[in-house]
C-alpha cells in the first residue's frame, strides 16, 4: 500500500504568490532566505535589476534570484503582474 502520509504535519517546500504593482513603479527586494526564488511575468512590463545587470521583463518573461541574493524591479507597468514562487 502507498503512504502519502495523510493527516501527519508537513513542512511546505515551496510557495506561490501572485504580487501586482500597487502605488509605484519600483519595489528594491531584500535577499531572500530560500533555495531559489523563481517569477513569471503575467502581464505587464517592468525592469528586473540584480547583480548590477538590468533585464527588460515583459509577459511569459521569467527569471530565478538565487538564495542570498538582494534584487529589485524598476519600471513597472500600472498593470505589472508576476507569478512568484519560493522553494526551500
Amino acid at each position: 500500500a502507498a503512504r502519502h502520509g495523510h493527516g501527519r504535519r508537513h513542512r511546505w517546500l515551496a510557495d506561490a504568490v501572485v504580487f501586482r504593482a500597487v502605488g509605484g513603479d519600483a519595489a528594491s527586494l531584500p535577499a531572500h532566505g530560500h533555495e531559489l526564488l523563481f517569477a513569471f511575468v503575467l502581464a505587464g512590463s517592468g525592469v528586473l535589476r540584480h547583480g548590477g545587470d538590468v533585464h527588460d521583463l515583459a509577459p511569459a518573461d521569467a527569471f530565478t534570484i538565487p538564495s542570498g541574493e538582494a534584487w529589485g524591479l524598476a519600471d513597472l507597468s500600472p498593470d505589472f503582474t508576476a507569478l512568484r514562487v519560493t522553494v526551500g
